[in-house]
């Protein structure tokens, strides 16, 4: 996780005897990482990628992870486009500028999806975008001056954030949400409320093992028995236990 250029990064609840702990997940297209940790803060960000980590990581806005360098940051637009919704819920000029937003959005979306069907290029999206962003920081200043009390915080927020919400037109390998990580944890989640958490310290390593094992194994078109039957079988035998990463 470490080597990789970017990662998607998020967290879930979880419980130990009863208590609150918080599930972890580093993920990206060749691996995933599951980790538990007794807090949703900056430390136990650095131990799931490395207090080193220089890649780039996808994230909603909890504050931990503004506090990566806005030039390695990418910002979620679902988790964004979903706030909007509900402003767009608000009475008045709230609604209206909220649905102008959200329409600025779509144009945005409009254009990556043409550039991910090979339909334009790099530089023609960068082009395509331009316009966008301008037409999107306009309407957060419009936002700023509103009067509504909710709609100016998040214009507030965003203008202060902007530089990183579009990493993803220049730079390759990066997403304009963080989906892939909110995927991830389903699992998990599913998983928490069949077993209610842990009562143990290995009950919880066995939890982040098994979620790591299974994300990774299949992300490489490998099934999740199988291998744990590999496993098992390698132990028996006594033979070299075989690789989590699938050999050319």
């Amino acid at each position: 996780m470490q080597d990789h250029p970017t990662n998607h990064v998020d967290e879930t609840g979880w419980k130990r005897e009863g208590k609150l702990r918080w599930l972890w997940v580093a993920t990206n297209e060749a691996a995933s990482l599951f980790k538990l940790r007794n807090n949703r803060d900056g430390q136990s960000l650095k131990e799931l990628l490395g207090e080193n980590y220089a890649g780039l990581i996808h994230s909603d806005r909890h504050r931990p992870y503004l506090k990566v360098d806005a030039a390695r940051h990418q910002l979620c637009w679902a988790h964004l486009i979903r706030n909007l919704r509900g402003l767009s819920q608000r009475s008045g000029s709230a609604e209206k500028w909220a649905n102008e937003c959200l329409g600025e959005s779509e144009k945005l979306f409009r254009e990556w999806h043409r550039f991910k069907g090979a339909q334009i290029s790099r530089a023609e999206l960068i082009e395509a975008v331009e316009p966008i962003r301008a037409a999107f920081k306009e309407q957060l200043k419009v936002g700023q001056r509103l009067g509504d009390g909710a709609v100016g915080a998040f214009s507030h927020e965003l203008l202060r954030l902007e530089d990183r919400l579009y990493h993803f037109i220049k730079e390759r390998g990066v997403e304009p949400t963080n989906n892939a990580a909110e995927q991830a944890l389903r699992c998990a989640v599913i998983w928490r409320k069949k077993c209610f958490g842990n009562q143990s310290d290995w009950g919880e390593r066995f939890v982040e093992r098994m979620l790591s094992v299974k994300a990774t194994v299949q992300k490489q078109g490998r099934g999740f028995l199988n291998y744990l039957t590999e496993c098992l079988q390698a132990e028996w035998y006594k033979t070299p236990a075989p690789t989590i990463f699938a050999t050319p």
